[in-house]
């Protein structure tokens, strides 16, 4: 209760007191009307109980013997009170409705919300929590299960004990209230007994794995492992307990047990700094004999031009050797960076072959492409003037292309692609050659040119046929997209009519040879 409200109430009951000593009617009703606007203008709630009060002695002095005149004052002064207080009750009685709807629409928020819990539990992420490290890695994952879990639990559980009090300070009908309360401790037995098993498990899980992790990492430091590494474990190690729902005695023993491992971790370092002093001689030393062997290389590679895999292999017996010594962390900097300047003219020559690699790589691809062209400009051109060439002179045209087309660089199905576009050429060239020939009178010396004709028409034939075998099983075959099976079945249909013609021929070469 603030002083305002305090100074209010005893206000009030000073007015009380003061009319309760009166014996004056009038002045009794003066007291009542002023004690009736004192409770109604106070700041903050009004005090209607005791304006009602206050107002029912007033009827009752009403009726005692009073001056007319002051009667008829105080009459009008009661009246304009009463419908002061009665606006008054209807504002606040709207305040507290909007203040109820208000405090129900919370309510359900936090039912629905836990209804479908496990959904928002599972798309919520803790990206910013640190990575962590054997032997306490494999706990990362129920860490982070359980702590998506609790921030929720959390965050319902500040709003329950908010709403609890704002139904408390709230007025309003103490059945509705009632009821208010009733839910919010149904919430309140779904979140905090789960919450407070959650942090338990949370803690004490936490607790053995910085035992487990102390034990393992600081029970025997190791002089060979760097300082840095602890010390970023334990900066991780920090930023989960921070980030993770502890209890009290959990975060205060662990944050000891960390500060205790940093503490080693300086000593560490203060030994590593003594050792390092002691040393620092044969550091230094054993530097010193690496720089003299980097100088000489570097006299060696100027004076007697090292081929590329010299220059590598020199290079590499010197970071070979420095592996193999004693040399301080400063050292190891320094003669790193002077052996990368040592490096620079062959990584420099290096880009300067792999230019030249690329570039008579490029010059050699563009001369394949360019021959490649020309073939296919020649496979063009014997499609277009094809009909107007004599028979031998086409076919030594084709002789050429097909040896032209085998010495060309490409997959031997590109091959097989530009020999089958102008398959109809060669057909058409055998067409020529055997309306051109001119076929002896002489029976016998026409039996034996036919007989050579029948021969070569059936071995092409047999060229042929094996050609549409080959399309056929391909066109068969599982694992084809549309556009295979589409070429597949178009070669197939070709061949079957250079084979059907092919066939049509020999029947007539045979027919003939019967003749005779």
């Amino acid at each position: 209760m603030d002083k305002e409200t305090l100074h209010s109430s005893a206000e009030l009951e000073r007015l009380s007191n003061e009319i309760n000593d009166l014996d004056n009617p009038a002045d009794k009703l003066k007291k009542t009307i002023e004690l009736m606007e004192f409770s109604i203008s106070q700041k903050g709630q009004p005090d209607f109980k005791t304006f009602w009060n206050a107002r029912e002695n007033c009827l009752a002095l009403f009726k005692e013997e009073i001056p007319p005149a002051v009667r008829s004052g105080y009459w009008q002064k009661y009246r304009e009170l009463t419908q002061q207080a009665r606006l008054l009750k209807e504002h606040f009685e709207e305040e507290s409705s909007f203040a109820l709807e208000q405090i129900e629409k919370a309510i359900e928020a936090i039912e629905n919300e836990m209804n479908d819990l496990e959904n928002h539990v599972e798309q919520a992420e803790l990206s910013d929590f640190p990575e962590l490290f054997p032997p306490i890695k494999a706990s990362r994952s129920m860490y982070l299960k359980l702590q998506k879990e609790l921030n929720f639990l959390n965050a319902y559980a500040s709003r329950i004990n908010a709403l609890r009090k704002e139904v408390a300070g709230t007025k309003m009908r103490m059945r509705k209230k009632n009821r208010f309360f009733e839910r919010l401790s149904e919430l309140g037995n779904r979140v905090f007994p789960k919450r407070k098993e959650f942090i338990e498990t949370l803690s004490d899980q936490f607790a053995s794995d910085i035992d487990l992790y102390i034990k393992q990492r600081f029970g025997q430091l190791s002089a060979d492992r760097s300082p840095h590494v602890y010390r970023e474990e334990i900066k991780a190690l920090q930023t989960a307990a921070k980030m993770l729902s502890l209890n009290g005695k959990s975060f205060s023993e662990t944050r000891k047990k960390l500060s205790e491992c940093w503490d080693k971790i300086k000593e560490l370092d203060k030994q590593r700094k003594k050792d390092y002093d002691a040393k620092k001689e044969i550091f230094e030393k054993n530097a010193d004999e690496i720089r003299q062997k980097i100088t000489a290389y570097k006299e060696t590679s100027s004076s007697e031009h090292l081929s590329i895999g010299e220059a590598r292999e020199k290079l590499d017996e010197i970071q070979k050797e420095m592996k193999g010594i004693e040399l301080g962390r400063e050292e190891v900097k320094q003669l790193r960076e002077e052996i990368a300047e040592a490096k620079k003219p062959l990584l420099d020559l290096l880009k300067e072959e792999e230019v030249k690699r690329k570039k008579a790589q490029l010059e050699k691809e563009e001369q394949r492409q360019a021959a490649v062209n020309q073939v296919e400009e020649k496979i063009s051109d014997l499609n277009s003037n094809y009909s107007k060439m004599e028979a031998d002179a086409l076919v030594r045209a084709i002789e050429d292309l097909k040896s032209e087309i085998g010495s060309l660089q490409i997959p031997d199905i590109e091959k097989e692609g530009m020999l089958r576009s102008f398959v109809h050429v060669e057909d058409a060239a055998i067409e020529k050659k055997d309306r051109e020939e001119k076929l002896p009178e002489d029976p016998l010396e026409l039996k034996n040119a036919l007989q050579k004709r029948l021969q070569f028409k059936q071995e092409r034939r047999s060229l042929i046929k094996d050609k549409f075998e080959e399309y056929r099983k391909a066109s068969g075959s599982s694992g084809l997209d549309f556009e295979q099976s589409l070429h597949y079945n178009q070669q197939l249909t070709i061949e079957k009519e250079r084979l059907e013609k092919i066939s049509s021929e020999i029947k007539s070469v045979e027919e003939r040879l019967s003749q005779l």
